[in-house]
């Protein structure tokens, strides 16, 4: 098995699902975008670290660049209200 390449294991009567390990990143990535556009009330500052950190670490172990978004307009919106207070 390569190194760039996952096995889970399933039911017995489906034996064996390969899952590439890039299109896990890049499944990932498509979640942290969307966490990130939408925003939702329980996504914390905390929770977003963490996901931010663990794209990078993931996508640093696979030598695939870690372009993250730019902040979100909710994002954007804090920071101004902040700064304008």
């Amino acid at each position: 098995m390569s190194k760039s390449t996952v096995a889970f294991k399933t039911a017995p009567e489906t034996g064996l699902i390969r899952v590439d390990l890039a299109e896990a990143v890049d499944s990932f990535a498509e979640l942290y975008d969307l966490l990130e556009d939408y925003s939702p009330m329980w996504y914390s500052e905390e929770i977003h670290d963490r996901a931010q950190s663990a794209l990078i670490l993931l996508r640093e172990s696979l030598g695939i660049e870690p372009a993250l978004k730019s902040p979100t307009k909710k994002q954007k919106s804090l920071e101004y209200s902040v700064r304008n207070r």
